[in-house]
């Protein structure tokens, strides 16, 4: 019997045919924290969280486990006035058992220094987690200065001031950057690619295809049934 894929979604549809035909070996479970600040991007946190939620959906196991954190209270307001619920307050981190921690930042999010936040980030650093800024979240990673001799994408409006602050950070005109152990995105059109990447250097290149397809098959100018697999 030959299997042909009528669909625009071909690696979606090959990866659910191999996982139930072939089976998928487990992965170990990547724990990724994002702690929202006051007045933070939405667009740039679900474009994110979206990535590593599909990655889910098209693996036989669960890949990522995400966990919403908080200031100092259960709910946080993004930039859009819609309050998200926190699983935890910052203070209630245990950010040592987290493999990537993103800070969340916005348009109208201040950038000052925030001394628990710092702490934490330093003790996730050097329990060997990945750290990451989304719009200009990667702020609170220089000041704490665990981005020194890294690349870092920034939203344009603050670039000037994060070259300034931090000499030996490496600000640059990208939309999103993974170096290393450090993630940053420009703005909230770039979360998804940024996450996208991490997701790619952690698991099979087909299973990126899907959750690629499965994103982004709505940029195309004509959409089409992305539903139908036929065997012949």
């Amino acid at each position: 019997m030959k299997s042909s894929f009528e669909s625009v979604l071909k690696d979606k549809n090959r990866v659910h045919l191999e996982r139930v035909q072939c089976g998928e070996s487990s992965m170990a479970v990547t724990r990724v924290a994002f702690v929202l600040l006051d007045h933070f991007s939405m667009m740039a946190f679900t474009g994110a969280v979206d990535a590593l939620v599909t990655a889910n959906l098209m693996s036989a196991t669960p890949l990522y486990e995400v966990l919403v954190v908080g200031g100092s209270q259960d709910v946080v307001v993004s930039d859009l006035g819609i309050a998200i619920s926190a699983g935890c307050r910052l203070a209630d981190l245990q950010e040592r058992q987290q493999q990537l921690i993103v800070v969340c930042g916005g348009f109208r999010v201040q950038l000052q220094a925030d001394p628990l936040l710092r702490t934490k980030l330093r003790q996730a650093d050097a329990a060997g987690a990945m750290l990451g800024g989304l719009w200009n979240g990667a702020y609170f990673i220089a000041e704490a200065g665990l981005l020194d001799g890294y690349e870092c994408a920034f939203h344009p409006d603050g670039r000037v001031m994060m070259t300034e602050l931090f000499p030996k950070v490496k600000v640059t005109g990208h939309s999103h950057v993974v170096d290393r152990r450090r993630i940053s995105c420009a703005g909230a059109n770039s979360s998804l690619s940024m996450m996208l990447e991490v997701v790619r250097r952690g698991t099979r290149q087909e299973l990126v295809s899907a959750v690629e397809e499965v994103l982004s098959c709505d940029k195309m100018r004509e959409t089409f049934d992305v539903s139908v697999v036929s065997i012949d």
